[in-house]
C-alpha cells in the first residue's frame, strides 16, 4: 500500500476506537500490518537496491534518484496526512488533532523504519523488519490500473464501516 493509504486507514480504525492519541498511534502502527497483505500496487523508488539473495539485504542508495524517491514518498505522506485531517475532522467528526496525527504517525512509520534497518541493519529493528518483509510478502503486487482504485476501495471500505460503528 502507498503511504496515503496507510496513514487515512490507520487515521480512520484509530479514530472509530479511540480519544487517546497514545492508543491512535498504536492502532495505526497495527493497521500498516493489517493492509500490507492485501493485493496492492506500489510506486517504484528508483533508489531501491534489490537483494536476490536476501530480503534483509535490501538497500536505498543514497544519491539524486533518493531525493527523487525522498520528494515522491514525502508527497505521498503529505497527501495521506492531508486527507486523513479531511476525513478525521469533517466525516468522522474527530475534534482531537494529537489523535489524527497519531494515528497517521503510525499508519505510516513501519515504511520508514524499512529505511532505518536499511541503512544500520540494527539488531533493535530486526525483528520488526523481518516481520514487516514476512507479512508483505503475503500479498501481490498489481498493475496500478487495478492497484490505486483497490486502494481507494479499501479506504471507502473502512470508511463506511467505521460511520457505521459510530452511529
Amino acid at each position: 500500500m502507498i503511504l496515503s493509504t496507510h496513514a487515512i486507514v490507520g487515521t480512520i480504525i484509530a479514530t472509530t476506537f479511540t480519544s487517546n492519541p497514545y492508543i491512535a498511534f498504536s492502532i495505526g502502527f497495527a493497521s500498516h500490518f493489517i493492509l500490507d497483505p492485501i493485493p496492492h500496487w506500489d510506486y517504484k523508488l528508483h533508489s531501491f537496491k534489490k537483494d536476490l539473495e536476501g530480503k534483509l539485504n535490501h538497500d536505498m542508495v543514497l544519491g539524486k534518484t533518493f531525493i527523487v524517491d525522498l520528494m515522491r514518498v514525502g508527497t505521498d505522506a503529505m497527501l495521506g496526512m492531508i486527507i486523513s485531517f479531511i476525513i478525521a475532522l469533517y466525516v468522522l467528526k474527530v475534534s482531537t488533532l494529537q489523535v489524527i496525527l497519531a494515528s497517521v504517525i503510525g499508519g505510516i512509520l513501519p515504511d520508514p523504519l524499512q529505511f532505518v534497518y536499511w541503512k544500520t541493519r540494527s539488531k533493535l529493528l530486526l525483528p520488526l523488519q523481518k516481520f514487516h518483509t514476512w507479512i508483505h510478502g503475503r500479498s501481490l503486487d498489481i498493475h496500478p490500473i487495478y492497484g490505486v482504485p483497490l486502494q481507494i476501495l479499501v479506504v471507502l471500505v473502512f470508511l463506511s464501516v467505521s460511520l457505521i460503528i459510530k452511529k
